[in-house]
């Protein structure tokens, strides 16, 4: 499961590098809507980020990160408990790119599900606009 983790996070992060945001315009506005600024234009597009859900508790992903100390595999990835239902599964992406764009998690996140998933490993991506 090791192999199958470590290697889901290689496909995810040559994802996130080959990835290409879709620019957003930003300026200040009155509460009216009206632009009042100059207009700026973020490279990176939206702001937010994504996680893996759907993991069940007899899930092979589950029972091998539960084996873990504090669920985490050594700064790769970390398992938690969903608010929900599950549990739900983060990648430590600090080394690979350290941002806040939309795109290149989804991207990411949309690559390591469709490694696991591709392995026998259900679960999805939930993704979010910050």
């Amino acid at each position: 499961m090791e192999s199958i983790i470590r290697e889901s996070f290689k496909i995810g992060a040559e994802a996130l590098k080959q990835c290409t945001p879709q620019p957003v315009a930003f300026y200040s506005a009155d509460l009216s809507g009206n632009q009042i600024g100059e207009k700026h234009i973020e490279t990176e597009g939206n702001c937010g980020g994504a996680y893996i859900k759907g993991i069940k508790y007899r899930s092979p992903l589950y029972k091998y990160f539960n084996s873990l100390p504090n669920m985490t595999l050594d700064g790769v990835a970390r398992m938690s408990k969903d608010v929900y239902s599950g549990y739900t599964l983060s990648f430590e992406t600090n080394n690979v790119y350290n941002g806040q764009s939309y795109d290149r998690y989804n991207a990411f996140y949309n690559a390591v599900v469709s490694y696991l998933k591709d392995n026998g490993l259900e679960c999805y991506v939930k993704s979010y606009l910050t």
